[in-house]
C-alpha cells in the first residue's frame, strides 16, 4: 500500500499560475481611458458647454406661456337689445399620437353623421402623421357636443374645448350694417370690422409652471397680465325703424322686380342713423355661405348711385348765389318740355302751372328745375357741382354716421 500511493504521488502534475498575456492587458487599459476620456468629455459637454441650452429646455418644458383671451365686445341697437354677442361653444379637437388607429374607423363612422363631415375626412385628420393638434369641427351645437361627449368618453386623444363663437340672435338685422366676424374672431365688415380694434379687447398672459396637460400648477410661482374684454357698443338705429324699413325695402324689391334696394332714415336734429337697410341680404351667422361681395360691402355708404331729385335743392342753391333768379321767379310747368330732341316730364307727367322755386321743390318738378338750371347757367352751376363732389359732411354727421354704421 505504501508503494501505491508513492507511485500516485509522483504521477500527479504541478499546478502552474494562469499567465495573462501583456498586450492583452495593454488593451484592457486602453480601452478603459478611452472610455473614462469620453465620458469625461460628453459630461463636460453637458454640464458646461450646453448647460444653458439644455437648461433653458428643460425649464421651458415646464414653464410656459398661457395666453388669456378677451371676450369681444357686445353690441346692442338704440333699444338695448342685443344684435351681435360672444356664446362661448364646445369645440373638437384629435390628438393623433393618442388616437387607437385600430379604433379609428369606427370613431370617423360614428361621428361622421353628428359633425357632419364625410368619415374619411375625418378619419384622415385623426390618422395624420404630421399634426398634434387637429380641430375636427369647432363649436358644436349643445345637444351635438353632448352626443359627442358619450361617444368618446372612454376613447384616447379625443378633446372638447370651450372657444367663444360671434352669434347674431336676430340673423340677418341690418346685416350690412352690422357686419361679420370671421372664424378668427376679426370682424370683417360694417360696424364689426370699423370698430374691430375696440370690441376684440386685448389679449392677457400667464407664465406659469404647468401640468403633463399644460395645466397651471397653481402652487408655483406665476407672472400674470389678465385679459382686457372688449368694448361694449350701442347704436342709433331704432329696432322698430329699422325692422319696417327692411320689410318695406323688400316689397318695394320684390313687387318692381329690382336687382336690389337701400333706405337710410335719419334724424333730422341730430343726425343719427335711425335705420339703414339694403336688399338682399345675409345672415351673418352664416356669412361664408355667401359671396364675398354680400358681406365685404355695405351697398347704403359704399356704392354710388344717382343723386336723383335730392340734386333740385343742389340747382335752387347755385342759382340764389349766382342771382340768376330769386325765390320769387316762376316758370311755366307743363308737366312735359323738350330739349335737343329729348322729351323730359315731371314723375307723374302732371304739370303745375306757374311755380317758384320752393314750389319746384314741394313738387319735385322735372320741368321747373331744367328751365332754372337753364337760367343759372353752366358756367355757374358747374362749380357748385364740383364743390359738392369734393365737400366734407360737418363732424357732427360723422360721428353720427360712425355711431350708426
Amino acid at each position: 500500500m505504501a508503494v501505491r500511493s508513492q507511485q500516485l504521488k509522483s504521477t500527479k502534475k504541478p499546478t502552474r499560475p494562469v499567465a495573462i498575456s501583456r498586450w492583452r492587458i495593454n488593451t484592457v487599459l486602453l480601452a478603459s481611458a478611452l472610455a473614462f476620456v469620453i465620458v469625461t468629455l460628453r459630461l463636460g459637454n453637458l454640464q458646461v458647454v450646453q448647460s444653458a441650452k439644455l437648461s433653458s429646455m428643460a425649464h421651458s418644458e415646464i414653464k410656459q406661456q398661457i395666453t388669456l383671451n378677451p371676450r369681444r365686445g357686445t353690441i346692442r341697437d338704440r333699444a338695448g337689445n342685443v344684435v351681435a354677442l360672444d356664446v362661448d361653444r364646445e369645440s373638437l379637437f384629435a390628438v393623433p399620437p393618442e388616437i387607437n388607429k385600430e379604433k379609428a374607423p369606427r370613431l370617423a363612422l360614428m361621428l361622421a353623421g353628428l359633425l357632419g363631415k364625410p368619415a374619411p375626412d375625418l378619419l384622415a385628420a385623426m390618422q395624420d402623421p404630421d399634426s398634434m393638434w387637429m380641430p375636427l369641427k369647432r363649436w358644436l351645437d349643445p345637444e351635438i357636443a353632448q352626443q359627442v361627449a358619450k361617444i368618446l368618453e372612454d376613447e384616447p386623444g379625443f378633446s372638447m374645448v370651450y372657444e367663444p363663437r360671434r352669434v347674431y340672435p336676430q340673423q340677418n338685422f341690418a346685416a350690412q350694417t352690422i357686419g361679420a366676424v370671421n372664424l378668427q374672431g376679426v370682424g370683417i365688415s360694417g360696424i364689426e370690422g370699423f370698430y374691430n380694434d375696440d370690441l376684440i379687447g386685448s389679449t392677457g398672459m400667464i407664465t406659469a409652471e404647468v401640468d403633463a396637460q399644460s395645466q397651471p400648477i397653481w402652487i408655483a410661482p406665476q407672472q400674470s397680465k389678465p385679459a382686457s374684454d372688449g368694448a361694449d357698443l350701442q347704436l342709433t338705429l331704432d329696432p322698430l325703424i329699422q325692422h319696417l324699413a327692411e320689410v318695406e325695402l323688400k316689397n318695394a324689391v320684390d313687387a318692381h322686380q329690382a336687382d336690389g334696394g337701400t333706405v337710410i332714415v335719419i334724424e333730422p336734429k341730430t343726425g343719427a342713423i335711425r335705420a339703414m337697410a339694403s336688399y338682399p341680404t345675409f345672415d351673418p351667422n352664416r356669412y361664408y355661405d355667401y359671396d364675398p361681395e354680400m358681406y365685404n360691402l355695405n351697398p347704403a355708404i359704399a356704392k354710388g348711385y344717382e343723386p336723383g331729385s335730392t340734386f333740385k335743392l343742389v340747382t335752387v342753391a347755385a342759382g340764389l348765389q349766382a342771382h340768376a333768379f330769386t325765390a320769387d321767379t316762376t316758370v311755366e310747368d307743363g308737366g312735359s318740355i323738350e330739349r335737343y330732341g329729348w322729351s323730359l316730364k315731371n314723375w307723374n307727367g302732371g304739370g303745375h302751372g306757374a311755380i317758384t322755386p320752393a314750389d319746384m321743390l314741394y313738387y319735385s318738378s322735372n320741368v321747373a328745375a331744367l328751365q332754372f338750371n337753364e337760367m343759372t347757367g353752366k358756367k355757374s352751376s358747374m362749380p357748385w357741382c364740383r364743390r359738392l363732389a369734393t365737400a366734407r359732411p360737418p363732424a357732427s354727421i360723422w360721428r353720427a354716421r360712425a355711431r350708426g354704421l
